[in-house]
């Protein structure tokens, strides 16, 4: 599903019953939806981005779900299309 990426927070906690670090990334993103007027809005949580993630703020991004709607998959722009979008 094609979307677009408009922000981004990391996170880190510490899980209560397995007392392990948890830390990764909350993408923000919005899509046109069926039944919408605007955009719907989604908070995915990954667990790595690229270093180069604020270049990529407002860009087109696929995101591939699971069965249970987990993200599997992202695909993130190329460069080179990021610099073409932005002349």
């Amino acid at each position: 599903m094609k979307q677009i990426l408009v922000g981004y927070r990391p996170y880190s906690f510490e899980d209560r019953a397995s007392k392990q670090l948890v830390e990764g990334v909350t993408l923000f993103t919005y899509y046109p939806a069926e039944g919408v007027k605007g955009y719907q809005t989604t908070r995915l949580s990954v667990k790595s981005i690229p270093s180069n993630i604020d270049d990529m703020l407002g860009a087109e991004i696929a995101v591939e779900y699971g069965e249970k709607g987990r993200v599997l998959q992202i695909i993130w722009p190329k460069p080179e299309t990021l610099a073409a979008a932005k002349k």
